[in-house]
């Protein structure tokens, strides 16, 4: 058994107190009598059958009542079948493709070659969703892309005399940096990455070997960041050298940042 909803405050709009009784009882059938879609096969033999030989109803009557204001009640199939267009938005809310029934529904709609604006209007939220998701998915773009900038600020900062060439190159180096911080410390806020990316790149512009002292870049501490990190870390080349974030935790630690 089928079970549908129904409006408490319909016999208080005006379309409904303004049908006369029988029409009234009608307008009521049709909601039940309709498959998922708002689709009424037009029998009105039946239709009579079921609300009673003293409510008498015909076709030409109940389109002319229905439709007097607005347009209520779409004939399709050659006048076969009526389409109660207010049926799937009142039942359903707007329809998302992804769902099964909703999806069910506007393959009906499709076949039965209904006009493409009414399916698109019924759809409204499901684009208004994808809309806001396009608009999420910009804003956290822009907030990664922002903190990137960030990033490469400390570095600027940390130096002194820094000119950015490249910042494509530069853009990239960060966001392996920060690639390799966000592993190690995964619960690190963005102030506390800040603070510890900036220790690190501090110590990288101080280093003792001069080529890598003249040369030091966001791009030069990723393309030799094993050798970088094993050289702040013993003080020369020799050793096993750190790896990953290890020079990260190490300065981290260092000037009392705890992510």
């Amino acid at each position: 058994m089928a079970k549908r909803f129904t409006d408490t405050n319909k016999y208080k709009k005006p379309f409904i107190r303004g049908l006369k009784a029988p029409y009234k009882l009608l307008w009521d059938y049709l909601y039940h009598d309709c498959d998922h879609a708002g689709i009424w096969i037009v029998d009105f033999d039946i239709a009579q059958v079921y609300l009673g030989a003293d409510m008498p109803v015909n076709k030409q009557e109940a389109l002319k009542n229905f439709n007097a204001d607005e347009i209520r009640i779409i004939e399709i199939d050659g006048g076969k079948k009526w389409f109660i267009k207010s049926f799937v938005e009142f039942q359903y809310g707007i329809l998302d493709g992804r769902n099964r029934v909703h999806n069910s529904i506007l393959l009906e709609l499709q076949k039965q070659k209904l006009d493409k604006g009414l399916i698109s209007s019924l759809q409204g939220a499901m684009d208004k969703d994808k809309d806001k998701d396009k608009e999420m998915d910009k804003d956290k773009d822009k907030g990664n892309s922002d903190f990137i900038d960030k990033i490469i600020q400390q570095f600027v900062d940390a130096h002194g005399d820094y000119v950015i060439v490249n910042r494509g190159k530069e853009r990239e180096a960060a966001g392996k940096l920060l690639g390799i911080y966000k592993k190690k410390f995964p619960s690190a806020n963005s102030e506390e990455t800040l603070q510890s990316l900036r220790a690190y790149f501090n110590a990288c512009v101080n280093i003792g070997d001069r080529w890598l002292h003249d040369n030091m870049s966001l791009s030069i501490i990723i393309s030799k960041f094993n050798e970088i990190n094993n050289y702040l870390k013993n003080g020369n080349h020799k050793g096993p050298g750190a790896t990953d974030a290890e020079l990260i935790e190490l300065f981290a630690t260092k000037y009392g940042v705890k992510p």
